[in-house]
């Protein structure tokens, strides 16, 4: 497995390994696939490529399926399925007037979509920062109880927003300026999870 260098610094073990997950899990999503496949398509090593699948199966993430038997000389490689039903995204919009949070698996299927009145604007920042952590913690609950994985979080919010910090730099119908959403969301939910926080007309 190749190392990785951004600007001057390099990419530890663990981030690479988190990319390389992701990075297979996007392939699965064509299809069952062998292992053989899943290395030509992604430029992993065999190697590698066997042991991210361990790790994703012991997950409940992957399964393996019937031998390929594509009329090739040799041993039939055992082809790889993603269980996309295990596996989803949640995202939660910030707006003026609402909260909202939507659950989808990466079948595509929408697993939960549901939207409540929240006067935003008028509120302090730390009362909405409190209610939309108790929105996601509520979801994350229950995708866990239904042993489902989260693979992203998603948080969309109006007006400019400073990146990697997830920062609202300025959301004038908000009211909020240079307020660390990311940081905040995060500090309150005390969980391990992937999350982000995107301008909400990126995400339209």
């Amino acid at each position: 497995m190749h190392s990785a260098v951004v600007g001057a610094e390099r990419i530890d073990h663990g981030t690479m390994r988190t990319i390389n997950l992701a990075l297979l899990l996007g392939a699965l999503r064509s299809g069952p696939i062998s292992r053989a496949e899943l290395s030509r398509r992604t430029h992993l090593s065999k190697a590698s490529i066997t042991s991210l699948a361990a790790e994703l199966a012991a997950r409940g993430l992957v399964r393996e399926g019937s031998p390929d038997r594509n009329g090739t000389v040799g041993r039939p490689g055992t082809m790889l399925t993603l269980e996309g039903a295990r596996v989803c995204g949640v995202g939660l919009e910030i707006n003026a007037e609402y909260l909202a949070v939507c659950v989808v698996d990466l079948c595509g299927t929408v697993l939960y979509d549901r939207a409540q009145p929240f006067d935003v604007a008028s509120l302090p920042i730390s009362d909405v920062l409190d209610e939309v952590a108790g929105i996601m913690r509520d979801t994350l609950e229950q995708l866990h109880s239904a042993r489902r994985h989260v693979a992203q979080v998603m948080v969309s919010a109006p007006g400019v927003i400073k990146q990697p910090a997830g920062t609202v730099h300025l959301a004038s119908n908000l009211g909020w300026r240079d307020v660390p959403l990311r940081c905040q969301l995060l500090q309150r939910l005390d969980a391990d999870i992937s999350l982000q926080v995107e301008n909400d007309a990126k995400l339209a």
